[in-house]
């Protein structure tokens, strides 16, 4: 079994700022995800930082996704872990992107 592991940070991202702190915005982005993957939800937790800000993180019969975000600086960390054998976690990552818009992203990956 391999497991994928991806972290990213999204830098600078073009989004309004109340976006950083959207429970359903980003768990829009998770769920396209997790049926962008074919992966199978279990679970979610989530906490809103004050004044702003969020984490949020799924739990995946395969594994899991976390995002977090830091408004005041424009910054996401996203992390997509599966050991489900078909699964493309960039296809994730690009997600993230399409959504965040940031600027510039970085990114690690280890199977």
């Amino acid at each position: 079994m391999k497991v994928k592991h991806l972290i990213a940070k999204l830098i600078n991202c073009k989004i309004r700022e109340e976006l950083f702190s959207d429970e359903k915005f980003i768990g829009e982005i998770c769920d396209k995800i997790v049926e962008k993957l074919n992966m199978k939800f279990i679970d979610k937790l989530f906490f809103k930082f004050k004044p702003h800000g969020l984490s949020m993180i799924y739990l995946l019969a395969e594994s899991h996704i976390a995002i977090h975000t830091w408004p005041e600086y424009k910054f996401v960390d996203v992390e997509i872990v599966s050991c489900k054998k078909d699964s493309n976690v960039f296809d994730g990552l690009s997600i993230c992107v399409e959504y965040f818009k940031p600027e510039k992203v970085e990114s690690c990956y280890w199977e």
